[in-house]
């Protein structure tokens, strides 16, 4: 009665309860006792109680056992003298210099078109490659982000390359099984979709992303072939730490079965490098 009346005794009775819980069958049983299923969208309270909970899960799981097939996958570290592919242009070999440090000794090779980049990098032709995400002026390159998907590779970096006109070009450094090993210092970025299926599946989401103090960045909503009223929303979050991007991603993982984080990179900084 005491903890009904009190949002931080209920915020540490759920703390208590993640904590205890040991089984995979333990966790869905409490998720379905303390948070039903209903129509209405999330409070503040309650995702502050959502995320108390998990922060006793952590407590004692590792993040492999909880995020299981919402994890990110886990690269290796680079080659000595890794291959990088890209479309010759001026910001390709802008962005090749930017990530010079980050690659050292990095073998540049080219592609005739972005598809022929990716097709290179999935075939195991190459260990990284280059691509604009969005410019100034177009903004987002979506059949690039689609080309990303089909070919399930991975952002690791990006940069910002200016132009003399005044516009700037997000370049992304990608790949399919490596990791650069340097240790750079920037801005830790986090990318989702989530279908909207309901009114308030976005909302929710929103409202943990502030609560693990990650902000936003930028929205994109894409229609979908389901139907009129659905539509796939894809939020861009910056997140201020690796415990905060956990968080949410267990988050996601329990709470959002209709979404799934897409993205997880370091956006560089000039000066950015240890």
């Amino acid at each position: 009665e005491a903890a009904a009346q009190n949002r931080e005794l209920r915020c540490l009775q759920a703390q208590y309860t993640g904590r205890e819980l040991r089984l995979q069958e333990d966790v869905e049983r409490a998720l379905r006792t303390l948070w039903p299923k209903g129509s209405q969208g999330a409070s503040e309270e309650e995702i502050a109680e959502k995320l108390s909970f998990l922060r006793g899960i952590l407590q004692v799981h590792t993040q492999e056992e909880i995020l299981g097939a919402h994890a990110l996958p886990v690269l290796s570290p680079a080659p000595g003298a890794p291959r990088v592919v890209f479309l010759d242009s001026v910001f390709g070999r802008e962005a090749l210099k930017h990530f010079e440090k980050l690659l050292p000794h990095s073998l540049p090779v080219t592609a005739p078109s972005f598809t022929a980049v990716c097709e290179e990098l999935a075939s195991d032709r190459a260990d990284f490659a280059l691509l604009p995400l969005e410019d100034s002026r177009e903004g987002k390159f979506l059949h690039l982000y689609e080309e990303i998907d089909r070919f399930e590779l991975h952002i690791t970096h990006s940069c910002t390359v200016t132009t003399d006109e005044g516009g700037s070009v997000l370049m992304a450094l990608l790949s399919r099984r490596y990791m650069p090993a340097v240790s750079v210092s920037g801005t830790r970025i986090l990318g989702c979709a989530v279908l909207e299926e309901d009114s308030h599946a976005l909302s929710d989401l929103l409202l943990a992303a502030k609560a693990c103090s990650l902000s936003l960045r930028r929205i994109d909503t894409l229609p979908t072939s389901y139907g009129e009223n659905i539509a796939i929303y894809h939020p861009l979050f910056c997140a201020p730490s690796k415990d905060a991007e956990l968080l949410f991603l267990l988050y996601i993982a329990l709470f959002q079965p209709r979404a799934r984080a897409t993205a997880r990179y370091i956006h560089l900084k000039e000066n950015s490098y240890d």
